[in-house]
């Protein structure tokens, strides 16, 4: 038995082996052969399942305690329940559409958008999340160092890609292009959470280049399910540890 202990170590079967050691320890008599193995591969795949969805958050960078159960709807805030729950079916991740959260600041739009990504990855989606300052830094740099191909190519295996905080930088034209094209290959192909502290009337202003203003916009905008929040800030009343 010790031979096959280690030859299922070997072959990486953790879930396995845990189990039949469990089943050495204590017997399960009334089971047949065929029921005992059968427990033995349920436990591989529970533990492969929660192996793969521990990188999927790994991978996310969401924060720890996001997640849809601890949405708060009884505070000031005007945000519909509904809508939110709605958006918990993931058709918009299946439709390759848009997410917009507006609202002012420390109303909760990270929280929320951050929550629905990891919705996703609970559901077997793959999930990315980015302030628009980093996302910007990461593809100048890779452009300027010649791998924006890959870049692109690694940043758009994300399902659902979570672009905070947009309209917190000043982009320079360089900067709006590879937005643009970022945005170009994710249009209709993967889905998009974008926040911002501006209305969404605003973003052409913001942009501040009609062409290119024009190009992202009916990327983002068109088919986008559109979460507007207003009310008060909720760091006034929690830690910021806690805030949505």
């Amino acid at each position: 038995l010790e031979q096959t202990k280690q030859q299922l170590a070997s072959l990486k079967l953790n879930g396995f082996l845990a189990a039949l050691e469990e089943q050495c320890a204590h017997p399960p008599h009334q089971l047949s052969f065929e029921e005992r193995l059968s427990l033995l591969v349920d436990r591989e795949i529970v533990q492969r399942d929660n192996q793969r969805l521990k990188n999927r958050l790994k991978q996310a960078k969401l924060k720890p305690n996001c997640s849809m159960e601890q949405i708060d709807y009884q505070t000031t805030r005007t945000l519909k329940k509904t809508q939110v729950l709605a958006l918990s079916n993931l058709a918009w991740v299946k439709l390759s559409r848009s997410v917009l959260i507006t609202g002012p600041t420390g109303i909760g739009k990270t929280f929320i958008a951050q929550s629905l990504a990891h919705k996703a990855c609970l559901n077997g989606y793959s999930a990315r999340y980015y302030r628009l300052l980093h996302l910007m830094h990461d593809l100048t740099v890779a452009y300027h160092e010649g791998n924006l191909t890959r870049f692109l190519a690694s940043i758009n295996k994300a399902d659902v890609l979570v672009i905070d905080d947009f309209g917190m930088l000043v982009m320079d034209a360089e900067q709006k292009r590879l937005l643009l094209e970022l945005l170009e290959q994710r249009y209709e192909q993967r889905a998009t959470i974008i926040t911002s502290q501006l209305a969404i009337e605003d973003w052409y202003e913001y942009i501040n280049d009609p062409l290119i203003a024009d190009a992202i916009l009916d990327r983002i905008i068109h088919h986008a399910e559109k979460i507007v929040i207003d009310g008060e800030s909720l760091r006034r009343n929690k830690p910021i540890a806690e805030s949505q």
